[in-house]
């Protein structure tokens, strides 16, 4: 009596090689989502160190009178006045906290420190920029 060849592959064949091919791409996929993750990240640091820029930028344009007025240990609002504080970019709300004070270089010189705070992954983010500037531009 003749036994018949085998052809093909029998379920638990498919079943085992279905299992190895998904243990294989499980650390392929966790690399990707740590990508996503850190883009993300980087993104909103991009995001708050431009906001910080464009605050500084925006009190470089003040005269003498407004570097009299906060020069010493006080709260400058945002500038931008057409967005309001929090600026919500891609969904993230970005705070901007400003604050100036007496410099321990000159004291001609007026310590500015811009703080953006944001929320992500459930914990709060905090980027200080530090400036001088001039009292008498």
């Amino acid at each position: 009596m003749q036994t018949p060849t085998q052809k093909g592959f029998v379920l638990i064949e498919v079943m085992i090689a279905v299992c190895i091919i998904g243990i294989a791409f499980m650390p392929l996929l966790m690399m990707y989502m740590n990508g996503v993750s850190s883009a993300n990240a980087s993104a909103a640091y991009t995001v708050a160190a431009n906001l910080a820029q464009k605050q500084f930028e925006l009190l470089k344009t003040k005269d003498k009178n407004f570097w009299t007025q906060y020069g010493a240990d006080l709260n400058i609002p945002w500038q931008d006045y057409s967005q309001a504080n929090p600026i919500i970019i891609n969904s993230v709300p970005f705070t901007i906290v400003t604050r100036s004070e007496a410099s321990d270089v000159d004291d001609q010189l007026i310590k500015v420190t811009v703080s953006v705070n944001w929320h992500e992954n459930n914990k709060e983010q905090t980027q200080q920029f530090i400036r001088l500037y001039d009292k008498n531009p």
